[in-house]
């Protein structure tokens, strides 16, 4: 298997993180078989109780889970958010 992003290391890809959700199109591939896709590439980590997301504290909270009364119609996008055209 070979791993490049481009010109670049993987180590130099731009990590995911809710503030920079930076999103890659990737293709894997082999003799006989190719899948496409995207993904956003990050670290998750645990010190004691804490959890770390990319080396940073991330702080959670936990709130019961609220029911719409109204459906709205999401904007159709691809698997990387990018607008479908119609």
């Amino acid at each position: 298997m070979i791993c490049r992003s481009g010109d670049r290391s993987l180590s130099q890809i731009p990590l995911w993180s809710p503030e920079r959700p930076a999103l890659h199109d990737v293709v894997l591939s082999s003799e006989t078989d190719q899948i496409a896709g995207c993904i956003g590439f990050r670290t998750i980590k645990t010190r004691g109780t804490d959890i770390l997301l990319n080396a940073n504290f991330v702080r959670m909270s936990f709130a019961p889970s609220i029911r719409a009364t109204t459906r709205r119609r999401r904007p159709s996008t691809d698997s990387c958010g990018h607008w479908a055209s119609d």
